[in-house]
């Protein structure tokens, strides 16, 4: 396997244990259970006070549990009568169940849930309510109902429950359906609140706590869009859910159920939106028009969703957006597979992710479709927190490493400091920058398949800054390339400044654009009053392009394999000038027999003794007519025409670089 194994085990193996762990506190404590009342039951549409005491002689058999999609027509099969469920309205439920012994106890009716709210009874004696009925409408979708019935309320023979609910777009009853010992059912009641409602805010109290931290991340670190995209997609999940059981907990503030609905749903729109989109910065796959469409779509549906009167309404748009919002997450599993073809860890970040949902939904099916698993507690719900939770310390753990990198660095960088004022007392100049110069510079040119590198780095006799890099990665190279301006021992310390710089963000080099922002923003912090020209390839050698930017340096040359030659001068300027400088990164397709050339101003401004400059032109024809030659050929036959230029390398007035790469 091409991932380390410590890399992949160490999150799976928490996950299954944290699972394990979660399924087994949700196996719900044994009840006594006194009679179960799930089956038939007779509804009515018609709301009389006297059916909390007596049977409605109208009604139709229902079965529970039961879910209806409104409106509805039900038929007594018998006598043909019909109830029409409206999209809203008060429906009153009933179930007659006999007791051959008086209890010596309290029982207690319970039930999974009821939407939206309802009022009980027991033979006309007001047992429990849960929501509120309009005009103060409160939905209690999410509470498990328990009813404590006092045993001096029941008869020896045949009892009544009535129920009176009003529904408003949405009409379920979910089991358990039953009575119960009151003693032992609270002790169930408990665990499945924990379960349903506290263990559940707490996870989203943490997710939104997650969110402001990400987000601030981002105010702090403005390059890494994905952690802004990040803290939004959990902030859409927490505070809608958030909103849900504070409506369901305390009823009595004063909002309304449809408001609540109406700020909570967006969150369902703009979650997986910005989930993708996290995904897709992060690695670096994303484009403007993806980031529009992403942002406009669930942004046009939350304002038809506002914008609508009653419930029924809201929820359609709602069922609209779920179709779309399942084509977002499509897109997301399609990109994070091409990432794990293509060898890269952040592959596998989502595939981990959603372990979690498999094996809570394999949870669900064996507890509530086969009943092998004793539980009252839908668990699939877990497995999103689990997702996020599971990205969150993905990202912190490369916030963590990038730190602990850093912290190294600037250890290396205050030693390299303190040794360089020890230095800075002996006459060696040369010999010192030099030394300091030869350090930075990589001690072989990397062999990489299906590329052909080959570098030629002179320095001047006076010691210039060039510096360069080449950072191999699975799928091609980064080539970074940089000129400190000035010469001696003060241009080799900023040289290998700008080095470790490279070196902390070269994370970022896939999009070469981005680094050199990166890089610019703490040169002008860290070395202010420094000029600094630098360009950066990323040559990706399986899908044949090369993405280039550069900061105030000259023209990257390619030679196609038709001999054609073009310059490419992507807009930036020299780093350390200002922060808020942005750098374009050019995408350029190439094919097998390109060659790719940059190089430092030492070649191009290279004078003769009639103070001739050698120049582009001069350069590009010798690049035309080593065509055929290979790479190292190609640099030599430059580096020997400039050399016959200026008379001897002792005329180079500054550092020459040229580094060329061909497509095999």
């Amino acid at each position: 396997m091409f991932y380390k194994i410590e890399y992949c085990m160490k999150p799976i193996v928490t996950i299954i244990i944290q699972l394990c762990a979660l399924i087994a506190i949700s196996c719900t404590p044994s009840v006594d259970v006194v009679q179960s009342l799930e089956g038939s039951w007779q509804l009515t549409t018609k709301d009389k006070a006297e059916y909390s005491t007596e049977t409605a002689p109208d009604s139709i058999q229902i079965t529970f549990p039961i879910s209806i999609n409104l409106p509805h027509t039900l038929r007594n099969k018998k006598t043909g009568n019909t109830i029409t469920l409206a999209e809203s309205g008060y429906v009153w439920i009933q179930k007659e169940f006999e007791l051959y012994d008086m209890p010596t106890q309290d029982v207690a009716l319970q039930i999974g849930e009821i939407m939206n709210a309802d009022v009980a009874f027991c033979n006309g004696v007001v047992i429990g309510k849960s929501g509120r009925f309009p005009p103060h409408f409160k939905s209690a979708w999410n509470q498990f109902r328990h009813y404590t019935i006092p045993a001096t309320l029941l008869h020896k023979g045949k009892n009544l429950i009535s129920i009176k609910i009003y529904y408003d777009a949405e009409f379920w009853i979910n089991a358990p359906v039953r009575l119960v010992g009151d003693s032992s059912g609270r002790v169930a009641l408990q665990y499945i609140n924990f379960m349903r409602i506290h263990l559940m805010q707490a996870m989203f109290f943490i997710m939104l706590t997650l969110a402001v931290f990400f987000i601030v991340m981002f105010h702090y670190q403005r390059d890494s869009v994905e952690y802004l995209f990040f803290g939004l997609a959990c902030f859409s999940v927490a505070f809608p859910q958030l909103l849900h059981f504070v409506e369901n907990l305390y009823p009595d503030i004063p909002y309304a159920s449809n408001t609540v609905l109406k700020v909570s749903q967006p969150g369902l729109l703009f979650f997986p939106a910005f989930l993708n989109l996290f995904y897709r910065y992060h690695v670096g796959r994303n484009k403007r028009w993806i980031t529009a469409t992403y942002l406009i779509i669930p942004l046009i549906l939350t304002l038809i969703m506002i914008f609508q009167d009653n419930r029924i309404t809201i929820l359609s748009t709602r069922n609209i957006s779920i179709v779309i919002s399942i084509l977002f997450m499509v897109d997301l599993l399609v990109v994070s597979l091409l990432q794990l073809v293509q060898h890269k860890k952040a592959g596998l970040l989502i595939f981990i992710g959603i372990v979690p949902m498999v094996l809570l939904g394999l949870h669900d099916v064996l507890a509530f479709g086969f009943k092998i698993i004793p539980s009252d507690v839908v668990l699939y719900v877990y497995g999103l927190p689990f997702l996020l939770f599971i990205i969150a310390i993905y990202l912190v753990n490369i916030f963590i490493t990038a730190l602990r990198q850093a912290k190294e660095l600037n250890i290396q960088l205050q030693q390299l400091l303190h040794d360089t004022k020890k230095l800075a007392y002996l006459e060696k100049e040369l010999e010192i920058a030099r030394t300091i110069q030869s350090q930075l510079l990589p001690a072989a040119v990397p062999v990489i398949k299906g590329l052909d590198v080959a570098v030629k780095f002179q320095p001047a006799l006076r010691i210039g800054g060039d510096i360069y890099n080449i950072f191999q990665l699975k799928d091609g190279v980064v080539i970074f390339l940089a000129d400190v301006v000035g010469h001696g021992i003060p241009a080799a310390m900023i040289a290998s400044m700008v080095n470790i710089l490279f070196k902390m963000f070269q994370m970022l080099s896939v999009d070469p654009g981005l680094l050199l922002r990166s890089l610019n923003t703490n040169i002008c912090n860290m070395l202010p009053q420094t000029f600094v020209t630098a360009a950066c390839l990323y040559i990706n050698r399986y899908e044949k392009f090369v993405r280039i930017a550069r900061a105030g340096h000259p023209s990257v040359i390619i030679q196609k394999a038709d001999g054609n030659v073009v310059e490419y001068l992507p807009q930036g300027k020299a780093l350390g000038l200002k922060t808020d400088n942005q750098y374009e990164t050019l995408n350029q397709a190439v094919s097998s027999g390109d060659k790719i050339l940059i190089y430092t101003d030492g070649i191009v401004e290279a004078i003769d003794t009639n103070n001739n400059m050698f120049g582009t032109e001069r350069l590009i024809h010798i690049v035309q007519q080593t065509k055929e030659a290979s790479c190292a050929q190609s640099i030599e036959a430059i580096y020997s025409e400039l050399i016959q230029f200026v008379g001897d390398t002792a005329s180079l007035e500054d550092d020459v670089t040229l580094i060329m790469v061909k497509i095999n």
